[in-house]
C-alpha cells in the first residue's frame, strides 16, 4: 500500500503503468450540501456527476493539485476553503472503456 503524504511530491513509480494520480475535493458547506458537478453535454444524454478533481501536474503535491484543481473547477481559492481530512492511501479504479480518452466509443 502507498500511504498518501498530501505535501510529498511523487517521483512517478508509484503506479501500475496506465494510472495516474489525481486529486478529488468533496466539498461541503455548513448546510451540509455538497458540491457537484454535471458533465457537460454527454453523447447518451445519461446525466453523469462528479466532485472537482484532476490529475496531479509534474513536481505537484497532492494537496497543490487539490487546491488547484478546487480554483480552476469552482473559483474557490485556498484561502476560501478548509481541508479537513485525507485518506491514507491512494484509491484505484479502472476508468470504463467507453469513457477512456484513448476510446472510439468515447460518451
Amino acid at each position: 500500500m502507498i500511504l498518501l503524504e498530501p505535501d510529498a511530491k511523487l517521483n512517478g513509480d508509484e503506479f501500475a503503468p496506465g494510472y495516474r494520480a489525481g486529486a478529488t475535493a468533496v466539498v461541503h458547506n455548513s448546510q451540509g450540501e455538497i458540491l457537484l458537478f454535471q458533465r457537460s453535454s454527454p453523447a447518451d444524454g445519461n446525466q453523469r456527476w462528479q466532485f472537482p478533481q484532476g490529475g496531479l501536474q509534474a513536481e505537484e503535491t497532492p494537496r497543490q493539485a487539490l487546491l488547484r484543481e478546487l480554483t480552476e473547477e469552482t473559483g474557490l481559492a485556498a484561502d476560501q476553503v478548509q481541508v479537513t481530512a485525507w485518506l491514507d492511501r491512494w484509491l484505484n479504479y479502472d476508468l470504463p472503456e467507453e469513457m477512456r480518452a484513448n476510446s472510439k466509443k468515447r460518451i
